[in-house]
C-alpha cells in the first residue's frame, strides 16, 4: 500500500459505515482526515483518534 503519512485527507459521510471505516483507516495510517457528516454526534470517535471535525 502507497503510505498516506502526513497526506491530507477528506472523508464525506464518515460517521458511519464505509465512510467511517476509510476515516478511521486513514487516521491509523498518519494522514490528516478532515471528517464531516450529517449527524455531528456520529463524528466523536474520530475526532478522539485526531480527525478535524
Amino acid at each position: 500500500m502507497v503510505s498516506v503519512a502526513g497526506l491530507r485527507v477528506m472523508v464525506t459521510a464518515g460517521g458511519s459505515g464505509i465512510g467511517h471505516a476509510i476515516a478511521k483507516m486513514f487516521v491509523e495510517n498518519g494522514a490528516r482526515v478532515h471528517v464531516c457528516d450529517v449527524v455531528a454526534e456520529r463524528l466523536a470517535a474520530l475526532e478522539g483518534m485526531g480527525a478535524t471535525l
